[in-house]
């Protein structure tokens, strides 16, 4: 049974493809992160490529999906967080790019939040903040925790 907070420190390795899964494993990775860099640094990667990742990866194993720098778009969000789910993703990561106060963070991870519990219990949400983002007029990342824990979201990144 795969846990989010193992009791050790895991390896997260980030992957494009489901070509790349046997390298990251023989590299001791303990969750596969899939992503599309040519989107951003927190870019979805297509449907089909975390099917592939999941098919890839052993199932005690967690794979993550980014599912992009999210507008201020909550409803949008959380589609795409679903879908993530229902391609194999046990761990689903939000860039918060487009909102821009703390309100309108905690109403994105709140619905984002809110669908993955109905729809895919098991899928860890984790908010993905950026340091530079009051550089233009995005949220405060020492904002977001709070709303996180709100949301009930398993974790925060600063990417």
């Amino acid at each position: 049974m795969r846990t989010l907070h193992p009791e050790r420190t895991a390896l997260l390795a980030s992957v494009l493809s489901a070509e790349e899964v046997p390298a990251a494993l023989s590299g001791g990775a303990d969750i596969m992160d899939v992503k599309n860099p040519a989107e951003g640094a927190l870019g979805a990667p297509s449907p089909a490529t975390v099917r592939a990742v999941r098919a890839a990866t052993p199932a005690e194993l967690h794979v993550s999906a980014a599912l992009g720098d999210m507008p201020d778009l909550p409803g949008t969000a959380a589609l795409a967080a679903v879908g993530a789910a229902s391609a194999g993703a046990s761990i689903v990561k939000v860039g918060l790019y487009g909102p821009s106060t703390e309100e309108a963070v905690c109403r994105l991870l709140g619905t984002v939040a809110a669908a993955l519990a109905a729809e895919s219990p098991a899928t860890a949400l984790v908010a993905g903040v950026y340091p530079d983002a009051p550089l233009s007029k995005g949220i405060n990342p020492l904002s977001v925790p709070r709303c996180a824990a709100e949301a009930g979201v398993a974790g925060c990144l600063l990417d």
